[in-house]
């Protein structure tokens, strides 16, 4: 299912590395400012990573948000 959010990096482990690093922010800025208000820059920022650095694991916010839900759920 996660399969369908595409990436640009090859190394698997590194992409799983930085989506769950990614998505865990993304989580808690979702719960605390709600999805609509948080932005791709507001998630690099709170990673300390670059936006460019976001669009190379996911293609943009839905798929985060996507990848969140699935994480909340198989929790």
């Amino acid at each position: 299912m996660l399969d369908r959010i595409r990436t640009r990096v090859d190394d698997n482990g590194l992409v799983e590395k930085r989506r769950t690093q990614i998505t865990s922010i993304a989580v808690a800025m979702f719960g605390r400012r709600g999805y609509h208000a948080t932005t791709i820059r507001d998630i690099a920022q709170r990673a300390k990573v670059s936006v460019g650095l976001i669009y190379q694991y996911f293609e943009d916010k839905e798929d985060i948000l996507f990848m969140a839900i699935v994480d909340i759920l198989d929790s």
